[in-house]
């Protein structure tokens, strides 16, 4: 075995330009356009954040009855 870079295997060095990325081979996935890609995000931010709104609401319960019972 050599580890030089110059003694490379000369076939594989050759065939490497005619080489296609998987994804251009792939023609019949389709792939998502950036725009709907982007709806979907600005979606789940909007479920995340309602969702944390509605956990500060139930906090906030919460501590108003931890309060109430504190003082009976």
């Amino acid at each position: 075995m050599v580890k030089g870079k110059a003694f490379r295997k000369q076939w594989k060095e050759k065939r490497k330009p005619t080489k296609t990325r998987a994804s251009s081979r792939a023609v019949s996935i389709r792939r998502v356009p950036w725009e709907e890609r982007q709806k979907a995000k600005r979606e789940l931010e909007a479920v995340k954040a309602k969702a944390k709104e509605l956990e500060e609401a139930k906090k906030a319960v919460k501590k108003q009855k931890a309060k109430k019972k504190r003082r009976a």
